[in-house]
């Protein structure tokens, strides 16, 4: 004797036979068990737009569109349905003898109690009520591998219907930032500094393993922070510091180079660039700047008078002294009497015995160092 469920199933599928064999309703009918691919409008009919009989395939291609609904624009799968696009303004009616396959990822569900986001390790929704006999239908969302939007409205009619879902397989995927690849410090003051970042994005589904990032090129160019090697989880950024320092005029490069086990690009090399410059200070200011230095290095006690009783501070009042007298003959454009009275403050700081300098400390040196450039200067106008 036939069980229950033989029977009604006999029954719904010579119903539907008798249904889906009506020519004339139909839009499209697949039962030749070959394998075909949909990436066209099914135009709205009076029964089901697209029907896949026993041992055939059926591929629902981008472009494809079943339109209308309620059996106008349903699908029926009795045989293979795989999804890799396309619309259906019905239903998908999946059957116990049907396979029916979503290409996807970030999956979600909706059986009327609110959406649910699918962890990938779901690879197929069951009918929830199984053994019993009752219809598990739900909205699947999501995005196909082309980028195009999921929106199907399934209907699990048997106790032993499934959709599969397949996600594509986990691999990471890097994004370099900038997205020129390269950095460009323009003009930096030779012995100065300029920071740029590099920054790693990770827009795979997979941990991105990074490893330790280097520089090839012209030295004035350092990673001066730097994560890696890191493993970048999905949808997370780690930045990367180069600084440039030139030692030299002139311009230089390098690249930092970027290696990871991104399939598709394995090694990035961000170009870094850069010119030093030395800007022309005029005597004027150069002077200012040696008595301001000259001011605070006395005020922190980093420069001091040298000599008994009171003659370290005589001594600190006289270099004064000479350094404003020096500023008033640059601006007065009387730059070798400037000259002859630099070289004196030049001998009393600059460490030699004979004569005896009248100042000490940690500052003494880097002050000598700009009366002498400052010197140097003048001569060469």
């Amino acid at each position: 004797m036939e069980s229950e469920r033989q029977k009604t199933s006999r029954v719904v599928v010579a119903g539907l036979c008798v249904l889906l064999c009506s020519a004339p309703l139909l839009a499209v009918f697949f039962n030749d068990g070959g394998v075909h691919d949909v990436d066209y409008v099914i135009p709205n009919t009076d029964s089901f737009g697209l029907a896949v009989d026993f041992g055939t395939t059926v591929n629902v291609l981008p472009g494809a569109w079943v339109q209308g609904g309620y059996y106008n624009g349903d699908v029926s799968a009795l045989g293979t349905i795989n999804f890799y696009g396309g619309i259906v303004d019905g239903t998908v009616y999946v059957y116990d003898t049907g396979t029916v396959t979503v290409y996807g990822s970030g999956f979600t569900i909706d059986d009327g109690s609110g959406p649910v986001a699918l962890d990938p390790s779901v690879t197929q929704i069951n009918n929830p009520y199984a053994p019993n006999w009752t219809i598990y239908q739900f909205t699947l969302t999501g995005q196909y591998d082309n980028g195009d939007p999921i929106n199907l409205f399934i209907s699990l009619d048997y106790p032993t219907s499934v959709l599969y879902l397949n996600w594509p397989a986990p691999e990471p995927n890097i994004n370099v930032y900038p997205i020129s690849h390269e950095i460009d410090f323009g003009d930096i003051e030779v012995g100065q500094s300029s920071s740029g970042i590099v920054q790693i994005y990770n827009n795979g589904n997979a941990d991105l393993q990074v490893a330790p990032a280097q520089i090839v090129g012209d030295a004035a160019f350092l990673i001066t922070v730097d994560p890696t090697p890191m493993a970048v989880a999905p949808g997370l950024t780690v930045d990367i510091e180069v600084t440039f320092t030139p030692a030299d005029e002139g311009y230089v490069t390098a690249s930092l180079i970027i290696n990871s086990d991104d399939p598709d690009q394995p090694s990035i090399d961000v170009f870094l660039g850069g010119a030093g410059v030395i800007t022309e200070v005029p005597p004027s200011e150069q002077i200012q700047e040696i008595i301001a230095f000259y001011n605070q290095s006395i005020a922190e006690g980093t420069i001091v008078g040298y000599g008994p009783w009171n003659l370290p501070e005589r001594r600190v009042k006289a270099l004064r002294c000479m350094l404003v007298a020096a500023g008033h003959l640059i601006n007065g454009g009387y730059y070798r009497l400037a000259t002859i009275t630099l070289e004196a403050v030049d001998k009393l700081s600059d460490g030699k015995k004979c004569p005896q300098d009248f100042i000490v400390g940690e500052n003494v040196a880097p002050f000598n160092t700009m009366v002498n450039t400052l010197i140097e200067d003048l001569e060469n106008l």
